[in-house]
């Protein structure tokens, strides 16, 4: 990453504006994360990463050795170099929470067929719908952490569809990232279909 900032241009800021706009920032950050709703911290998530490009776009474009020349104060100087040290952070942030989602609701749905499958060895068929499954198989029914609706359930006589709508938030039509076309549905399907 070439950013220019040497000594030169680093000596005389004052780093306290620095520390503050990093300690705020990872304030609002942390807020975005302890948000239960999905929707909402990714907005929050999306938001950061939106403020923080133009000071991302400058620390790896190599400007901001000019922008923090050209600051004026020692105070806007550190400012500055606060939104530019933590800009690059901000970046993946909303990537990386969506493959944590992501990862959260393949082990949800993946519990959810499990107790399916328990429920068919002991009833001799699948529940009608997955409420069926509390309190006996699971003391509660995971959700779909995109929709904020339940998973989709479909059961038939020899098997079942269970899957959620994925990251894009959009009913693929139970089509994963394998299906034709692909999707981004998480998707499990008892029997698994064989191939052609």
């Amino acid at each position: 990453m070439e950013h220019g900032l040497t000594d030169e241009i680093l000596n005389g800021i004052d780093w306290n504006p620095a520390f503050e706009v990093t300690n705020k920032g990872l304030d609002r950050l942390t807020a975005a994360f302890r948000t239960k709703n999905r929707v909402s911290r990714a907005q929050q998530l999306s938001q950061l990463e939106a403020e923080s490009r133009p000071y991302y776009d400058q620390f790896v474009g190599g400007s901001g050795a000019v922008v923090l020349k050209t600051a004026g104060s020692a105070t806007e100087r550190g400012r500055l170099l606060g939104q530019m040290l933590f800009a690059p952070m901000l970046q993946l942030l909303p990537q990386m929470q969506t493959a944590t989602d992501c990862t959260q609701q393949t082990f949800d749905i993946t519990i959810v067929a499990h107790a399916l499958v328990w429920y068919q060895r002991v009833n001799g068929r699948y529940p009608d719908s997955l409420a069926k499954l509390a309190p006996t198989y699971l003391s509660t029914i995971p959700g779909d952490l995109f929709s904020g609706k339940e998973l989709v359930y479909r059961p038939n006589a020899d098997g079942f569809l269970l899957y959620s709508v994925g990251a894009n938030g959009v009913d693929d039509g139970a089509s994963g990232q394998d299906g034709q076309p692909p999707g981004d549905d998480i998707v499990v399907r008892i029997p698994y279909p064989s191939k052609p």
